[in-house]
């Protein structure tokens, strides 16, 4: 059976149980940016002399996908005010729960 769908369908599902299954009247950004730590892909390795040190990296790194996460934000918040349009974001790389809790 065919069914001809006038509008966007993507088949990888929601990353968020409050994300909405339908939308209309978006404004639809796409993007290629991780909203994710990622490890990098040279072997590489950190040697840290205290927890403190450790902590210290990993509390940057999520600072700065927060950052990423709120600049999206505040465009959504710029591109939508005053508008009955909602903001879909479709991202080719991948998000982490925490940030997912930002939008």
């Amino acid at each position: 059976e065919t069914r001809l769908v006038r509008g966007l369908v993507l088949d990888h599902g929601a990353r968020h149980p409050d994300m909405p299954k339908r939308l209309n009247n978006c404004y639809i950004l796409t993007c290629n940016v991780s909203l994710e730590y990622e490890k990098t892909e040279v072997n590489s390795s950190f040697f840290y002399s205290n927890a403190q040190e450790r902590e210290k990296l990993a509390s940057s790194e999520r600072r700065f996908t927060d950052e990423r996460c709120a600049k999206l934000v505040e465009f959504k918040r710029k591109i939508c005010e005053g508008t009955n349009k909602n903001f879909v974001i479709i991202n080719q790389k991948g998000i982490d729960p925490i940030a997912l809790d930002i939008f």
